[in-house]
């Protein structure tokens, strides 16, 4: 189990199937489709020359492969014991780290060419926001519902460690600092155990 520089322990990080630029390329690729197609018969009635123009959408649907191919080789989607980190981008990269705690969820979705190529996307949901922005849809995982049930376990632990307080320390509800609701607490403890000896 490998560890962070900040402390944190790396418990997965996703692999990509290879599948996955070559959705993104036919997702692309589709205006391209119409383009072709009307360009064809253009380039039948004007004898050839109008088919000149076809190389736009060829050139493009090649250069979309490409970006998409140099696309994948710089996500990198990692989960921690704290959070789920993901990194991303050719030009620019962009990184966002979610809390564990912040996580409601992780839904998946399937399309008919995501079926085609065996692929499923997840979308990362967050308390107060439907979606983490710019995570509407990251296609591709390997083992992508394996993966999604080690982040919503690891998301319960943390959640649940959090809504328990070690024993005598303050709670979440009674402000530390506070010396009267402090004494309120402390008398209500010694209430509970007077009538646990009590009943015993």
């Amino acid at each position: 189990m490998n560890e962070q520089a900040s402390g944190e322990r790396v418990l997965m990080e996703a692999e990509f199937l290879p599948s996955a630029p070559m959705y993104n390329t036919v997702q692309a690729s589709i205006g391209y489709a119409v383009i072709a197609l009307v360009i064809i018969p253009i380039g039948i009635v004007t004898f050839g020359i109008g088919l000149l123009a076809l190389v736009i959408p060829i050139g493009l649907f090649f250069f979309t492969k490409w970006y998409y191919k140099k696309y994948y080789e710089t996500i990198s989607c990692v989960l921690t014991d704290r959070k789920l980190t993901i990194a991303r981008g050719v030009w620019s990269r962009t990184e966002q780290a979610i809390p564990m705690d912040k996580i409601t969820d992780l839904q998946m979705t399937q399309t008919w060419i995501m079926r085609w190529l065996n692929l499923e996307a997840i979308r990362v949901e967050t308390a107060g926001a439907t979606m983490v922005s710019g995570l509407s849809g990251i296609v591709g995982i390997k083992d992508s519902r394996a993966f999604r049930q080690a982040v919503l376990e690891q998301r319960d632990k943390v959640v649940g460690s959090a809504d328990r307080a070690p024993e005598g320390a303050p709670s979440a509800s009674t402000p530390a600092g506070d010396p009267v609701l402090e004494e309120i607490r402390d008398t209500l403890v010694r209430i509970e155990e007077h009538l646990k000896k009590s009943a015993g």
